[in-house]
Order: structure tokens, then C-alpha cells, then sequence
């Protein structure tokens, strides 16, 4: 039982490391491909 909740708690930990490095990816993507140069 206690396997268990330890893999479901760093599954889910993964997911959101992942989802957050995707977010921040993304953003420094989209800020370099267009840089503030207005």
C-alpha cells in the first residue's frame, strides 16, 4: 500500500515537473523566436 501511494505521489510530481518545463519551454521559445525589439 504504501509502494503504491509513494509511486502515485512521484508520478504525479513527475507530470508536473514535466507539464512545468513544457510551460517554461515554450515560453522562452515564443520570447526568443520573437524578441521585444519594438
Amino acid at each position: 500500500m504504501g509502494v503504491l501511494t509513494l509511486a502515485t505521489a512521484l508520478t504525479g510530481l513527475s507530470l508536473s515537473l514535466l507539464c512545468t518545463a513544457l510551460t517554461w519551454g515554450a515560453l522562452h521559445l515564443a520570447r526568443t523566436t520573437r524578441p521585444e525589439k519594438e
